[in-house]
């Protein structure tokens, strides 16, 4: 204690002891800056080289995934091909939506008018189908009277000029979005192929889903594919079809085809696809 009171009494030491001090504040400080900016030089180093390995890696998910998009675009291109050769195949099978369109002018040659109940207000235009389809029609509807079911036809054939007015009447009265619903734009109709019938009961006006509560929509949902038909905008596959549900609106396909379908609870769409798929 009294070395250092002796210590604090000499000017010259003190000054000596308070630089020594000083300096070693400094060197502190120094040496505390030196070790701050090497450990930001590290972080930034280390920071640059993830952003790095981040843009790499970005570049090869891209890559990826424009790579498998490419795959999946020629693999539907190469199932839409296969396809159109089980459809040019079995004419029966004939697939036509928003995608997949008639011609113009496409007509089939063998349209008859079946000798069921039609609407009054029907055009004859309308009241014709394909002779396979008519029968099998014909015959449905006999067996549904003996059920005590009485049908008629709404609608089957229409041409593509047809269409396209019931598509601009439409619109004009319900608006682009609720007419996309539920009517097909002119050549991506079934209507066009003869293969399709729109249906009611006889005491029945208006074509809408409460149809499918009626004992004539049960009746049709129950039987139509023990005759070749197939409900073909069913609940529940809009997203597939492209159309809302509609149980008054079935389609000819034939027997083993109907059966199928029906039995797997899938569509049109889907079947072919499944085909598609198996020729690959």
């Amino acid at each position: 204690m009294r070395d250092l009171k002796k210590f604090l009494k000499n000017p010259s030491k003190k000054l000596v002891f308070l630089s020594d001090i000083m300096m070693y504040i400094i060197y502190l400080i120094i040496i505390g800056t030196s070790i701050f900016t090497i450990n930001s030089i590290c972080k930034n180093q280390e920071l640059r080289k993830s952003e790095k390995e981040a843009i790499e890696i970005a570049k090869k998910v891209t890559e990826k995934q424009q790579l498998l998009a490419k795959t999946e675009e020629n693999t539907k291109k190469k199932y839409d091909e296969n396809i159109k050769n089980i459809c040019d195949s079995n004419e029966y099978l004939k697939l036509v939506n928003k995608n997949m369109l008639l011609d113009k002018n496409y007509k089939p040659q063998d349209l008859i008018i079946p000798k069921v109940k039609i609407a009054k207000k029907a055009s004859p235009e309308i009241r014709q189908m394909r002779k396979e389809a008519a029968e099998a029609l014909e015959k449905m509807f006999y067996d549904a009277r003996r059920d005590d079911i009485n049908l008629m036809i709404v609608s089957a054939y229409r041409s593509y000029d047809s269409q396209e007015e019931v598509y601009e009447n439409k619109l004009k009265n319900a608006g682009i979005e609720e007419t996309n619903k539920y009517v097909a734009k002119p050549g991506s109709s079934e209507h066009q192929t003869g293969l399709a019938v729109d249906i009611n009961g006889i005491k029945f006006s208006d074509l809408n889903e409460d149809f499918a509560k009626t004992k004539e929509g049960l009746w049709i949902k129950d039987n139509c594919s023990k005759y070749g038909f197939i409900i073909r905008y069913p609940k529940g596959k809009e997203t597939i079809t492209g159309y809302s549900y509609e149980p008054w609106h079935i389609r000819y396909v034939g027997l083993e085809t109907a059966k199928i379908i029906t039995e797997k609870g899938i569509t049109l769409d889907e079947y072919l696809l499944e085909i598609a798929k198996n020729k690959i």
